[in-house]
């Protein structure tokens, strides 16, 4: 065990950690990257960890980050005995040579996944000595060390064009048996008539119970705006890159999602995919970043920073809100769901760029989690399958009665900031594209 504790302490580097605060400070736009790459937890100097979310703490609120500000949070939040405006000052001396931030965050993750490693290992030779059950200890260590490779994992920037050769050989290759098989509207346009059109700023909340359409509704506006050439980044937390991007290529293609999921499974016919593969090229000239790993918020906040400055973002997109996890502790669920609400929000304003959040109803037709993102949105789309709601149907604009039918999926824009609220509009699938259907004929 003596050995084991010794490595422990060979695998940290404090002045590196010092280095790369005294980085930021010197040069706080960075800050953007490396939250990308490091949460708290890669620290273990706690006067840097301190200093590191009071960082975080300063760009959440769209502050400006210097010595000044960073002691006033620390002094705010009582660790100014912790860490004295002399260590904050001090930092600075650590910089010696050009910015090398990235490089220093990834030396810092890799010391933080030895860390993690040894930590699991030793407790998994505690429970062997304790006579502990040995294929219940081998599968605890699967997902500990699963958890550490992909806590903090940096990725590309995967832009569904570039990916297509990738997933259309899948799709052969599965249609070969070669692997297994297992994702202003243009589409909307009531939608359009309700907002007056998204603006920069807007905050939508896009709600409905399970199977309710709410992420294929979101996914359509993404596309119809993407397909305009407006770039679109999408944070998929419950959906993987693959099925994400076929049911992409499904909805623009008018090819059905199982016949590019299950090729093979659901009969995907050379015509089919000889009209499939020429209708792509309508993606030629799209911007649509899809991301599947990122889950810590500050991370996401961070990357979305970041996409917006390489590639000048136009939409974003959060799927689902419940599926967000943060390093921060929180009294009740409510009040973490009202902070990732408030501060999704406020990033409207300074991104100067729309945000789509998705979250599940519960029973009484509200958000899940909380009810602070209906307040804090500007538009609240409420979807449903109305035969199963036991709708049986709804007036026309032009004063008529439409009947539902099972395939119909209603749309109301439950809270407006900047119109009427409870106007409606139903859609669904028309040879697989998902558009609004004129019920007025």
């Amino acid at each position: 065990m003596n050995n084991i504790t010794e490595t422990k302490l060979e695998m940290r580097d404090p002045q590196l950690e010092r280095k790369l605060i005294g980085e930021i400070l010197l040069e706080p736009k960075i800050i953007d990257e490396v939250r990308v790459l490091l949460n708290v937890n890669v620290f273990t100097d706690e006067k840097c960890k301190a200093i590191y979310k009071m960082f975080l703490k300063i760009d959440d609120e769209g502050g400006e980050i210097d010595t000044v500000a960073v002691y006033m949070e620390l002094s705010k939040a009582g660790l100014k005995e912790l860490v004295t405006a002399a260590d904050i000052s001090t930092l600075l001396m650590y910089v010696n040579t050009a910015a090398m931030e990235i490089d220093h965050c990834k030396i810092l993750i890799e010391k933080w996944m030895q860390r993690e490693v040894i930590t699991k290992l030793t407790n998994g030779i505690e429970l062997i000595k304790r006579e502990g059950d040995v294929f219940e200890i081998i599968s605890t260590l699967h997902e500990n060390l699963y958890e550490i490779e992909n806590n903090i994992t940096i990725e590309k920037d995967r832009d569904l064009y570039s990916e297509l050769p990738g997933l259309v050989d899948k799709v052969v290759k599965k249609l070969e048996g070669k692997i297994p098989e297992g994702l202003k509207s243009t589409s909307f346009p009531s939608l359009n008539k309700a907002t007056g059109g998204i603006m920069s700023s807007d905050f939508i909340v896009i709600y409905g119970k399970e199977k309710a359409a709410k992420t294929t509704v979101t996914e359509q506006i993404g596309l119809d705006l993407a397909i305009q050439g407006i770039p679109i980044s999408i944070f998929t937390l419950e959906m993987d890159f693959d099925s994400f991007a076929y049911k992409a290529l499904s909805m623009e293609c008018g090819i059905e999602y199982l016949k590019l999921r299950n090729p093979k499974g659901q009969g995907l016919t050379d015509k089919e995919f000889g009209e499939f593969t020429k209708r792509m090229h309508k993606f030629e000239k799209t911007k649509i970043f899809i991301d599947d790993r990122t889950f810590d918020f500050d991370q996401m906040i961070g990357k979305m920073k970041l996409l917006k400055r390489k590639y000048n973002i136009g939409l974003f997109i959060v799927d689902y809100l419940g599926l967000i996890e943060s390093y921060r502790r929180f009294e009740a669920r409510r009040l973490e769901i009202k902070h990732y609400s408030r501060r999704l929000k406020n990033l409207c304003k300074e991104l100067n760029t729309p945000i789509i959040a998705v979250s599940q109803a519960n029973e009484n037709e509200r958000t899940a989690e909380s009810m602070d993102p209906l307040r804090d949105c500007d538009f609240a789309l409420r979807c449903c399958k109305p035969k199963e709601d036991g709708i049986e149907g709804v007036k026309t604009d032009n004063n008529e009665y439409y009947n539902f039918t099972e395939d119909d999926f209603l749309v109301t824009v439950e809270r407006s900031r900047h119109g009427k609220n409870k106007q409606n509009f139903v859609c669904g699938y028309v040879n697989n594209s998902f558009k609004e259907k004129d019920i007025t004929q």
